[in-house]
């Protein structure tokens, strides 16, 4: 009897334990699906920042999809470097006059260095 018992209780075991591994590699899934397109466009930011220019690599419109599946705490995170990269972002662009903008290279690297910090809180896993 207490074969069975064993044999029974290890089966349970063994379906949760299996069944809690498939919802995290689904949330995983998910969760790379939504941040891939983010980090794509952190690392364009990036190269562009390298070469010498810098545009806006990421709006706060592509992180809502990525935030919806953090927690709270991430979330808020997320934002704050968000506002830190856009600070970094205006510090380093001022208009010139004629409707465009001039960059100031001193402040690129901040620009950089606020994308990095958010790519590395969006790390795909």
């Amino acid at each position: 009897m207490s074969e069975l018992a064993s044999g029974i209780i290890g089966v349970l075991l063994g379906g949760i334990i299996g069944h809690w591994l498939s919802i995290g590699r689904d949330k995983r899934i998910e969760f790379n699906n939504c941040a891939f397109p983010i980090h794509e466009r952190i690392l364009d930011a990036i190269r562009s920042i390298d070469s010498g220019t810098a545009w806006q690599g990421i709006e706060q419109k592509d992180l809502n999809s990525v935030a919806c599946l953090l927690r709270e705490k991430d979330q808020k995170e997320l934002f704050r470097l968000y506002d830190n990269y856009i600070r970094a972002y205006r510090k380093a662009h001022i208009p010139d006059g004629c409707g465009g903008q001039k960059i100031i290279k001193d402040e690129l690297p901040a620009v950089k260095e606020a994308l990095n910090e958010i790519r590395k809180l969006l790390k795909l896993k």
